[in-house]
């Protein structure tokens, strides 16, 4: 792997998480609260966690 494809895949890995961290803060603003900066960053470079973290607190209160 050379680095034009390591930066590809870095590139790729952050614009997935910003779009999901945008998109789950659509949902979390319907409920009146907000993401704070630390808690954007956190969820863009962490996302896959984070997204499984949100998954099951969001159907678990579905579920309620």
């Amino acid at each position: 792997m050379d680095i034009t494809e390591f930066t590809q895949e870095v590139i790729f890995y952050l614009l997935v998480g910003a779009i999901l961290a945008f998109a789950v803060e659509l949902l979390v603003r319907l409920t009146d609260d907000s993401f704070t900066m630390r808690e954007r960053i956190m969820f863009i470079t962490l996302w896959p966690i984070m997204g499984g973290i949100f998954l099951y607190h969001f159907i678990k209160e579905l579920l309620q």
